[in-house]
Formats: C-alpha cells, structure tokens, sequence
C-alpha cells in the first residue's frame, strides 16, 4: 500500500498538473477574498473572506502540516505572484546575513512570535478588511522580495507564515529525499536539483536536494524531482518522528524553535478562551493593560518564556545526570516537544472548524445577497464533538513526543544516563500536557 501511494504520489509531483494549475486557481481564490474583504458583509460570520480565511482555511492548513509538510508554499497564491514577477527581479544574492545561523534563527522566531501576535492585535478574524489587508500584505512582501532577490527569498528567510509552516513541516508523514548513492553512481557533478537544467528550474529555497535532511525548507514543488535526470530524488512517506532522530544541521536553533512552538500554541489557544476574554473587558478602562499591542506581546513571550525555561531546567538536571554537556542535551531533545505543540495546534484549529462549519453556507448566501440568520451559541459551537478531539489529539501529540524521546535517546552514541533516564523530560511532557489540558478545558469562544 504505501508503495502504491508513493507511486502515485510521485507520478502527480513530475506532472504538468503540479503545481501551477493548484497555483492558479489559489490565485483566483485569493482575488475572490479580496473582493469580499472589501465590498462584503461587515458582520465576519457573513463575511466570505473572514469565513473562508478562519474557519476553513487557517484549520486545514493546521492539518497539511502533518500529512504535506511546506506544501501549502508550492500553491501559495503570494508566491505564485511573486514568481510571475521575478522575470523582472534584479537577482540580487540574498544578503550574507541570512547565512549566519544565529541571525536566520533570530529572524525565525521573530517571525513566528509576529505571526501570532499581529492576528490578535489587529483582531483579523473579526475584520474583513483587516483579513484583506494582511493577505495582501504578505502578498506585497513576496512580489518585492521577487523583484529584488533571486528564489524565494522572502518566503525561505522572512516571510511569518513560511517560519510557522517550515517548523510544523519537520513533523510530517512526507519528504521529499535523495538516493545519494546513485547520485555517487551517475557522477552527478552539475548538481541539476539546486541549479536546474535547460528551462526546468532547481530548488526555489536555496536548498540543495540531495543533501537534504530537513523539511524546513522543502514546499513539495517537484522542481528537484523534474531537473535530476538520473531519478535520485524521491517523495516518500515516512515516520513523523524519523527528522528529529536523523537531522544533524541547525540543531540548536531548530530545537529551541520547537520548544518556544509549544509556548505559541498555548498563547494562541488562552486568547480564545471565555475567560480570558472576561479578563480584557475587566481590565479595559486601564491605560496600560487596554494597549492590545502591549498587553498580547506581553502574554505572548511570557507564555514562550515559560515553555523555554522549564525546558532549559530539565535540561539542566538531565545534564547532571548523565556524562553529556548541557549544550549537547539541549540540542539533542528540543525536537522531541514538536509533535505537542503540532498536535494541539491541529486540535485547537480544527475545534474552531467544528464549531463554525454552519456559518460557511450562511457566508456563501449572504454573499449573493440573501437573507439569513447567523447559527447562534451551541447551535454554532458543536462542542462536544470539539473537546472530544481536541485531548484526542492531545493525548496523540504526548505519545509522539514520548516516542521522540525514546528514539532520541536510543539514537544517541552515549545513550541516556541509566537509571531514571528521561525522568526530567517525562516530568516536563507531563506538565506541557496538562497546561495544554488546562487550557482546553476552559470554555472556547467563537473564532469569529
């Protein structure tokens, strides 16, 4: 079966249908958005851009992450007008900066920490023109990357988007990889899936294919696949674990991203609480606390710093247990929490489609102009179903993160300290697992 899957998987990658024709019509669709964002209803549950863009977008898009990985950059319609403009680029090489680990990291998170900061202080799911605006804001930041700079500079290096979905496409089922002994057999020295061949062009984010062992900056375009000529490249389905046992480049940004993911999910999913929102009605006649852009920054790294703090002290005490430096253990686990932080953000987000799915069709009538009636309170929120899979999905997200650890520890040459060995980080998972639970618990207000 998975050979089958893989075949065909494979034959649709290298075909004309991929990825233009999905490109297309996401930039129709896109158009469509726009159009709505601007002359459509006011009210964002009859709103067919905020619908579309919050209830079913942003939560399958959560989805694509596990399954395709960065596929959703190969169809992107802001890419796929910045690559209809590069003909006229400067092709300038990106800057030297965005070589420095430490720098890339830096923007990595920034961007990330951006991303789900800026939705909660512009309040984008409850304005459509504010929906219309970012679209398009990260629209014009794909163009003018395009017309500066060669490949996709602006998606691999500063697009927020683009750090969210590489970091949660490390724990995908799929991956795109070489066979680099048949590259060692055929002699490849032009290296055709980086610099492409005739009109077929290499790898859009300055990765070279065949010694790639990440999915951060893979989208799943094909363009590798298309330029080898030898068939050394491949997409495969694999365990969603195996990248944080086998990846040896950038571990100690990417570990320490995917810790900090955990802290994001959990401000992302606090803010869309009753509760919570309670709290910001109380505290509204404040001068400080009224500052959204203060107040939700605030939140958000303490959330983050907490997450990365507990980290860094179970790294701390497993260090002391064990013959390794604190250093090389920090490095080596951070990846193991990953698969929490992508398992509740699926669960949080596909709540939200659950529980709004019925104002989809209401958003399509009132868009041609029909009287309706917005589905109010438990009509609206099918919350029983929504619990159910959000700590279904929790409790799938702490089994992978256990198993990681495992794997991690078991791949390690000098193994884990005997005895007790993942006591720390078992304690730690514990507690992520039960602030998640926490925080699930408490009554969900509607997205919109």
């Amino acid at each position: 079966m998975k050979q089958r899957i893989e075949a065909v998987l494979n034959r649709l990658i290298v075909s004309r249908l991929w990825p233009w024709p999905s490109r297309a019509v996401m930039i129709g669709f896109l158009l469509v958005l726009t159009y709505f964002s601007l002359f459509g209803p006011r009210d964002p549950r009859l709103n067919f851009a905020t619908v579309m863009s919050w209830i079913v977008w942003w939560p399958l898009l959560a989805v694509s992450y596990f399954f395709f990985g960065r596929i959703w950059c190969a169809v992107c319609p802001m890419g796929a007008l910045a690559d209809l403009t590069q003909r006229f680029s400067l092709n300038l090489k990106a800057p030297r900066l965005f070589k420095r680990r430490g720098f890339v990291a830096g923007i990595l998170l920034v961007a990330i920490l951006y991303q789900a900061w800026i939705e909660e202080v512009t309040r984008a799911a409850v304005s459509p023109l504010v929906t219309g605006f970012i679209l398009w804001g990260f629209t014009a930041g794909a163009v003018a990357g395009a017309l500066l700079f060669e490949r996709w500079t602006w998606c691999r290096h500063l697009c927020p988007l683009g750090a969210w979905t590489g970091v949660f496409a490390m724990g995908s089922v799929m991956e795109i990889r070489a066979n680099q002994g048949n590259c060692v057999d055929q002699k490849c020295t032009s290296i055709y899936c980086y610099f492409g061949r005739e009109e077929l062009k290499g790898c859009p984010f300055h990765h070279t294919p065949k010694t790639m062992d990440t999915n951060r900056y893979c989208s799943m375009c094909g363009n590798c696949l298309k330029a080898c000529p030898h068939g050394s490249l491949r997409l495969e389905l694999r365990n969603p674990i195996k990248e944080f046992a086998t990846q040896k480049k950038e571990m100690p940004e990417n570990a320490l991203i995917a810790v900090a993911a955990i802290g994001v999910v959990a401000f992302q999913a606090f803010v869309m609480t009753e509760p919570w929102e309670a709290l910001r009605a109380m505290v509204s006649g404040s001068a400080i606390l009224s500052n959204d852009a203060v107040v939700y920054g605030g939140l958000l790294i303490g959330f983050v710093g907490l997450a990365v703090g507990l980290f860094l002290a179970a790294t701390k005490i497993f260090s002391a247990m064990g013959a390794l430096p604190y250093g090389v253990e920090m490095r080596r686990f951070g990846l193991a929490f990953l698969p929490l932080a992508l398992f509740v953000h699926i669960g949080h987000n596909l709540g939200h489609l659950l529980g709004g799915y019925k104002v989809i069709p209401v958003a399509v009538a009132a868009s041609f102009g029909a009287a309706v009636q917005v589905p109010q309170g438990d009509a609206m929120l099918g919350l029983a179903v929504w619990r159910g899979l959000q700590f279904v999905l929790l409790g799938v997200g702490v089994a992978l993160s256990v198993w990681t650890l495992r794997r991690l520890c078991a791949a390690s040459a000098s193994r884990c300290p005997s005895g007790r060995r993942l006591f720390p980080y078992a304690i730690l998972t514990a507690v992520f697992a039960l602030g998640f639970a926490a925080i699930l618990s408490l009554p969900m207000a509607s997205r919109l």
